[in-house]
């Protein structure tokens, strides 16, 4: 998933129903390259509150809600879902290979990470927060060459 790219299009456009029940901003976002005709909503699970069969704890404080099921229901289990069209997808020990050219910054996700209103400050967020040399890197300019 590619928490910090909204794409340009509503979700009410591909999913009605859940136009009023996503996170601001209510747009789908894009999931990666890989099955662009299928979409995935991610939720934050808030303390407390009771398991829905609608919404799949994946990890932590997350779910995977079934964009099948009626909004309504699902709602109050959830502290808030984004929709993700498609997904990204790797060949046999690619993603291990790149782990291990250190290619990806690998760094512990917070709930308000998935649900930002604010996603095109996300990456710089989540850089600075890891204090050293990640924080310096969230000061470059987006356009590599500027910097």
């Amino acid at each position: 998933m590619v928490l910090n790219r909204p794409s340009t299009v509503d979700v009410g456009v591909v999913l009605p129903d859940w136009q009023d029940h996503v996170s601001e901003p209510p747009r789908l976002f894009h999931g990666g390259p890989v099955g662009l005709d299928g979409a995935m909503g991610v939720a934050v699970l808030p303390r407390g509150v009771g398991q829905s069969p609608e919404v799949d704890r994946l990890t932590g404080r997350f779910g995977l809600v079934d964009l099948d099921a009626d909004p309504t229901a699902v709602a109050p289990h959830v502290g808030g879902v984004r929709v993700f069209a498609g997904h990204a997808g790797w060949g046999a020990g690619q993603l291990e290979d790149e782990l291990a050219e250190r290619a990806w910054y690998v760094v512990d996700a917070v709930p308000d990470d998935v649900l930002t209103s604010e996603p095109h400050q996300l990456w710089r967020r989540v850089l600075r927060r890891q204090g050293g040399d990640l924080a310096i890197v969230s000061t470059f300019a987006e356009d590599a060459s500027l910097n």
